[in-house]
């Protein structure tokens, strides 16, 4: 009796584990919907989606300092639109940006991948597929679009640079 229970509590715990791996492989899942890898004149890497998704998760670990910087001192940007001002909460959700990936091999040989970032396509692009293409450079635009880097041979970002306002 106590032989068949135990059997049963191990069937238990690797039919818990064997779901929990499962979701996690989802979780761990490369969306490539918004990523576009822009090709350089530079010494590249080909990278694999565990690159990518190491270089995303440092990236949202930043990001989450910086939110939480801007909620602390209850930062908001106002802009216009028209006759009407608007005002946007300056924090970013980096799930919901279009992501341009530049990817190097610097001088110590490390793999780095610089990100820019955009909130929104050029309404004027018709086929909405340019970015994919070329790189995308904005002058202001506040926190829309911002840039930064990830050595992620070091675990290292760098560069984080969040566009001005007109």
């Amino acid at each position: 009796m106590i032989v068949s229970m135990h059997k049963r509590v191990y069937c238990l715990l690797v039919l818990v584990f064997l779901i929990a791996c499962r979701d996690s492989q989802k979780a761990t899942k490369l969306n490539r919907e918004k990523i576009a890898i822009l090709s350089t004149s530079e010494k590249t890497f080909v990278p694999t989606d565990q690159d990518l998704l190491l270089a995303e998760r440092l990236v949202k670990e930043r990001l989450e300092v910086y939110n939480a910087e801007m909620k602390a001192r209850n930062v908001d940007f106002a802009y216009t639109t028209g006759d009407s001002l608007q005002y946007e909460s300056d924090t970013i959700q980096f799930e919901h940006y279009y992501r341009q990936y530049t990817l190097t091999v610097n001088d110590e040989g490390d793999k780095v991948v610089a990100m820019n970032c955009l909130c929104m396509l050029n309404p004027f692009d018709k086929e909405q597929d340019s970015w994919r293409k070329n790189k995308v450079v904005v002058r202001d635009g506040g926190h829309c679009f911002f840039q930064i880097s990830v050595n992620i041979s070091r675990g290292i970002v760098y560069g984080f640079m969040i566009n001005g306002l007109a």
